[in-house]
């Protein structure tokens, strides 16, 4: 009886131990899980690297010696730049197309089977943007580029992570401008998603 009462004290002391370190509890999620995706969204994305260009991605060329304007939100040479260092991981970020950059275009077309020109061109935009389709949960380079071309018209944090706020800032840019290019809201940030960011002044008409 004295052996049963000991064991009985034990195991309610590891009890207390293991409610006390929350030890199979599950914390409650600051940044909740969004709807899925339809079948037929997550099917147009994957499948966006094997069509030809489509007539609605109108984006300008971009080659050596452009430069992202001081002090502005709008700044795309950093965020190809961003794209661009999954050929040249030790590209700098610093909105400037320089020599360097112009090789790491050069990894990123060879690499791809594109002509290679050190310069980005429509097809080469769409193969790049292509490549690096995110969606919500993905983190990295491609996700802070992204970011920042949604910060150009909104508070949002440039950190590399897929969250909530950049879901909900990828879904009202493409209710936004969308329409203008036959995309859909699905909250994926696939090439059609990524020209929009790009390129503005061709979003007039929005």
């Amino acid at each position: 009886m004295q052996h049963l009462r000991s064991t009985t004290v034990a195991l309610c002391a590891a009890g207390a131990l293991v409610t006390t370190l929350g030890v199979g509890t599950p914390s409650a999620s600051a940044d909740p899980a969004p709807p899925i995706p339809s079948a037929t969204n997550r099917t147009a994305t994957t499948t966006a690297t094997t069509t030809s260009v489509p007539s609605n991605f109108v984006i300008d060329t971009m080659g050596l010696g452009r430069r992202d304007e001081a002090g502005s939100t709008y700044r795309p040479v950093a965020m190809t730049q961003l794209l661009l260092r999954r050929w040249a991981p030790s590209l700098a970020v610093d909105g400037s197309f320089g020599y360097q950059t112009q090789a790491a275009v050069q990894a990123f077309q060879r690499a791809e089977g594109l002509t290679v020109t050190g310069k980005l061109a429509r097809a080469d935009f769409y193969r790049l943007f292509a490549r690096q389709t995110v969606r919500y949960g993905d983190t990295g380079d491609a996700v802070r580029s992204l970011q920042i071309g949604l910060a150009r018209s909104r508070t949002l944090a440039i950190d590399g992570s897929f969250g909530s706020a950049t879901l909900s800032a990828v879904r009202n840019e493409q209710a936004t401008h969308g329409p203008c290019h036959g995309t859909g809201v699905d909250g994926i940030a696939g090439p059609i998603t990524r020209m929009m960011l790009f390129e503005y002044e061709h979003d007039s008409a929005c």
